[in-house]
C-alpha cells in the first residue's frame, strides 16, 4: 500500500525514480555521515578503548546535522525530504495495487533518534538503530487496484503520518586499496523496520466520492498493520539492495583512513 512506498523512500531514497533537491548531490543513505571530512564532524580512533562509544557520538553528531547539505560527499539537506516521483506495482494476499505518486515532501527525517550504531572495524559490519519520532508525508497521487478485495481508485492529493518508526540497518562490507587509501566495498545490506502507528488520507477516491473514501481510509487505517505485514518482508528487500547502492556512492569518495585516525 502506498505507506509501505513511502517508507521505501525515507530509508532508500534512490529507490525513487526522480529526487527533485537531490538532482545536484546525488542520493545518499540516512546513516552514513558519520565520519565525513569536514571540520564540524567527529573523528575517532580505531585503536582507542571506547571506539564504540566514539562512533555512537560522531554518528549521533553527524545525524543532527542532516538539515544542511554536503556536497563533498554529496549529501543533500533531508529537512524537508523532496521526491519528484515515484511508482510502485503490489501484487500480494491483501493489496493488489498499481500507484503514482509525484511532488512529495517528508518532514521529520532528520530528527531521527539514533539509538544504537556500531562500525565494527574487525567483522566488516556495520550496523544501526534508530527511530523517527514522527514524519508526515503529502503526495500527489494515482492509483488504481484493490484493498481485502475491495476495489479503490482515485487522483488527488494523499497524506501519511508515521508515529515512533524504528529501523534497523545491517551491511557487511570488504576492504579495497586505491592510491594508497582503503575503502569499504559493501557487499550485502538489511533493513527493517516497524511504527507504532501509520495513518493515511487518501483524498479524492473514487472521483471525489467522499463516504466512500472515508470508509476506505478507515478500513485501511483500522488494519493497516496487517496490511503492513503483508507486504514487508518482499518490499524490503528493494530498499536493502539501493542500500548496498548508496553506501558504494559514498564509501567510493570517503576512505577509513578519512572516517578514524
Amino acid at each position: 500500500m502506498r505507506f509501505l512506498l513511502l517508507f521505501l523512500c525515507v530509508v532508500a531514497p534512490v529507490w525513487c525514480v526522480k529526487l527533485r533537491k537531490f538532482e545536484n548531490f546525488g542520493p545518499v543513505a540516512v546513516f552514513y555521515i558519520v565520519g565525513v571530512p569536514a571540520p564540524n564532524f567527529l573523528k575517532c580512533n580505531r585503536s582507542q578503548p571506547n571506539l564504540k562509544e566514539c562512533v555512537f557520538k560522531a554518528a549521533q553528531h553527524g545525524i543532527s546535522q542532516m538539515y544542511k547539505p554536503y556536497k563533498k560527499v554529496r549529501f543533500p539537506s533531508v529537512e524537508p525530504l523532496e521526491i519528484l516521483e515515484m511508482s510502485s506495482s503490489i501484487n500480494s494476499n491483501l493489496i493488489k495495487l498499481n500507484e503514482h505518486l509525484k511532488d512529495c515532501k517528508f518532514f521529520g527525517v532528520s530528527r531521527v533518534n539514533l539509538t544504537n550504531f556500531d562500525f565494527d572495524l574487525t567483522e566488516r559490519v556495520i550496523f544501526a538503530v534508530g527511530v523517527f519520532p514522527k514524519v508526515e508525508a503529502s503526495c500527489g497521487y494515482k492509483l488504481n487496484g484493490s484493498v481485502f478485495t475491495i476495489p479503490i481508485y482515485g487522483e488527488g492529493v494523499s497524506k501519511l503520518d508515521f508515529t515512533n518508526f524504528s529501523m534497523s540497518l545491517r551491511l557487511t562490507y570488504d576492504e579495497v586499496t586505491k592510491n594508497s587509501k582503503t575503502y569499504a566495498k559493501i557487499t550485502s545490506s538489511k533493513v527493517d523496520g516497524m511504527a507504532d502507528n501509520i495513518h493515511v488520507e487518501i483524498g479524492n477516491l473514487f472521483n471525489g466520492d467522499e463516504d466512500s473514501g472515508r470508509r476506505i481510509n478507515q478500513l485501511i487505517n483500522d488494519n493497516w498493520r496487517e496490511l503492513y505485514d503483508d507486504i514487508k518482508d518482499e518490499h524490503l528487500e528493494m530498499p536493502a539492495q539501493m542500500f548496498a547502492t548508496l553506501t558504494a556512492g559514498f564509501f567510493s569518495r570517503v576512505s577509513l583512513e578519512e572516517m578514524f585516525d
